[in-house]
């Protein structure tokens, strides 16, 4: 029997139970790891058919912790601007394909006599690749922008259904444009 759905949310609810808030996210991103090596676990979720065709599949919201438990299939290339998940967190973990994650660094914040809605100024602190089996952890304020150069799924726990919630964007600068 292989490693399904209830013993991932089973796995993730027992680690908030038991630890602290860091503690526990990082046990679940061990979690997530194992479901996405799991074969049962990704042809039931991730493989082929209808159902698991969609960008973003809510396939879990606990209602105790808040967590939620997506799918994600995308068929096509497609990025992400810098963002963070405001005041929740999220695990991406790798299913097939490759995701190319940015991480970014704050360089500038918006000044006071800025525009509301001015977006702080952030660059390229590093980059790395998501393959099968990986996963990566990004707290509340961790800055970073995914982006696909083709099919790509992967499973995200996030610490709260982040559907239609507003997310913080950046902008963008290249390091040789900022004064010295």
């Amino acid at each position: 029997m292989g490693y399904e759905l209830d013993n991932l949310i089973l796995d993730c609810r027992r680690s908030f139970r038991k630890e602290k808030a860091l503690a526990a996210r990082e046990r679940m991103r061990r979690y997530c790891i194992r479901a996405c090596i799991d074969g049962d676990f990704v042809a039931r979720w991730f493989g082929p058919g209808p159902e698991n065709d969609s960008p973003r599949r809510l396939i879990y919201e606990d209602p105790d912790f808040g967590f939620c438990i997506v799918s994600h299939c995308r068929k096509d290339p497609g990025r992400s601007p810098p963002h963070d998940h405001g005041s929740s967190w999220a695990i991406y973990a790798q299913v097939e394909g490759h995701t190319d994650m940015t991480h970014w660094r704050v360089v500038e914040s918006a000044k006071n006599d800025e525009p509301s809605g001015a977006r702080k100024k952030v660059e390229v602190a590093s980059q790395s690749r998501l393959q099968p089996g990986d996963a990566f952890l990004y707290n509340e304020g961790d800055i970073h922008s995914p982006s696909f150069d083709g099919p790509s799924k992967f499973l995200r726990i996030e610490g709260r259904n982040l559907f239609g919630r507003p997310r913080n964007e950046f902008e963008a600068v290249d390091p040789e444009d900022q004064e010295s």
